[in-house]
């Protein structure tokens, strides 16, 4: 009898597939994919890419989309405490500039990553050949914070069972 997670999926396309789920990307599927025994350098490019995928997407229709959500009821109240937060933000964003949207990718904490640099380069108004790179630069540095972290902690937690 098959369990409810005997799945038959290609672990790369897993780790893919995870990258570009928000909130989650690529810093969730770093951690499944090193629990799983994947090698480094392949997992980080599969994951990097995965992150990377939607951005420009995001970013392109995220204006509309984002304007159109806060227009609902049902998700109204979320975005207006979105754009309140980034409204407090804009300070630092706009003094610091493009790095500031590369330490808001590259520092591994929930709410910030790709999908989170890609709202606020829309909320901001940040022109996307300016902020695909940045949010690039900051999921390589995510990803190489967390590919060497879950290293770190799986190797220790082997260690001692």
């Amino acid at each position: 009898m098959a369990g409810i997670f005997d799945i038959n999926i290609n672990p790369w396309i897993l780790m893919y597939i995870i990258s570009m789920i928000p909130f989650i990307e690529l810093r969730g599927a770093a951690v499944i994919g090193t629990a799983m025994g994947l090698p480094f350098w392949p997992m980080f490019f599969v994951c990097l890419l995965g992150n990377i995928t939607p951005i420009p997407f995001v970013i392109y229709f995220g204006r509309r989309i984002f304007d159109w959500l806060g227009s609902t009821k049902l998700l109204g109240d979320g975005i207006a405490s979105w754009k309140d937060l980034m409204a407090r933000k804009a300070e630092n964003v706009l003094k610091y500039g493009p790095i500031a949207l590369i330490t808001f990718v590259g520092i591994p904490i929930p709410g910030t990553g790709g999908w989170g640099g890609a709202i606020a380069s829309v909320f901001f108004d940040i022109p996307m050949k300016t902020a695909v790179p940045c949010i690039f630069t900051g999921l390589i540095i995510a990803n190489l914070i967390m590919l060497f972290g879950s290293g770190l902690f799986f190797g220790i937690l082997g260690m001692l069972f």
